[in-house]
Formats: C-alpha cells, structure tokens, sequence
C-alpha cells in the first residue's frame, strides 16, 4: 500500500469515519494510478524469477529495480557467476546487470534470473502523491463532468487532470524507463 486511510484523512482534514467507506476505494484506486503510472507491479522489495530473451548485449535491464542482489544467473542452462576481481562475471547497479567477459547469448527465454529488486519503504514523496491523487478523486465526486460553476458574479473553474503537476514531478523521478530488448 502506497497511502493509507490515515494518511488520506489527515490531509484532508477528516476526524471521523463516516466517509471511509468510500475513501477506501478511493485509496486503492490511487495506488494503482501509481503503480500504472510507474509502470510495475510492486515498489516494494520482492523475490523475482523471470526469463528473458538473450539479445546477444552484454547488457540486461531486469523488469524490476532497484536491484538488491542476485541469487541466480543462467545463460542457455549455465550458471554465471557474480564478477570478483574485475574478472569475467556479472556485476549489476540498482537498474541493470552487465557481463564483463561475455554476453547474453541471442536466444527465446535462455537467460534465467532469480533477484531481489524493490524499494524498502515507501518514499514519502510517493505516498503523499498518492494521498493528494485519492484526495482529488475524493474532492471531485461532487463536481463529476462538471467543468466550471458560476456563483454571482464569480466563476470557478475546475481542473480535469488526472494527475497534477506535483504529483507528476514527484512520481516521474521513480517511473521506469523501459529500453528496448
């Protein structure tokens, strides 16, 4: 869970429970704008085992990041071990792994991958992206398909983003870029 239904509530400056019941959907909905928005899954740290295509590079960015360790890499059915001494291996940063000394043979699913990726907590950057974006969608229900409202003399007009510019500055320093394979 990104946010939650304290955090949600505090910010919008809500004291009882009569609107929990429909915060919580709410909620939920924000946290998988986010996880979308972010392309994966899961932020949180994980065990993974996946397969992929070998492209003949020596490179290879896992579907998952940040990269806490390794505890399996195979090419074509053989194990790879982890680099030591600037020697042939694989050494890997929060995003990618690299082979020092050969590739990743081209191949259909070859390169097999066992790992730990994802964040350790959530950033609280994020998770008040998340608390302002159910906020929103709280706040909007009044006011569905409605653009602007007069009141006497004065006009307001409403914003019908998705998702602010906060939030967006905020999220897209987490958001995934994905290279071709």
């Amino acid at each position: 869970m990104i946010t939650t239904l304290e955090q949600v509530k505090s910010y919008l400056g809500i004291k009882d429970v009569t609107s929990d019941a429909l915060l919580t959907p709410l909620i939920a909905a924000a946290d998988a704008f986010v996880l979308s928005y972010l392309n994966t899954e899961e932020i949180l740290e994980a065990d993974y085992v996946e397969r992929y295509n070998g492209t003949g590079s020596e490179r290879l960015l896992p579907d998952h990041s940040p990269i806490k360790s390794i505890s399996l890499l195979k090419i074509n059915g053989r194990e790879i071990p982890a680099q030591v001494d600037y020697e042939s291996g694989y050494f890997f940063d929060k995003n990618i792994i690299v082979l020092a000394g050969e590739r990743f043979t081209t191949g259909f699913r070859n390169v097999e991958l066992s790992y730990r990726a994802g964040l350790s907590t959530v950033p609280a950057d994020m998770a008040q992206a998340a608390t302002y974006i159910a906020s929103q969608m709280f706040k909007r229900r009044d006011r569905i398909g409605v653009s602007s409202k007069n009141i006497g003399q004065e006009s307001i007009s409403f914003s019908a983003n998705d998702l602010d510019a906060t939030s967006k500055t905020i999220l897209n320093q987490y958001k995934k870029r994905f290279l071709s394979r």
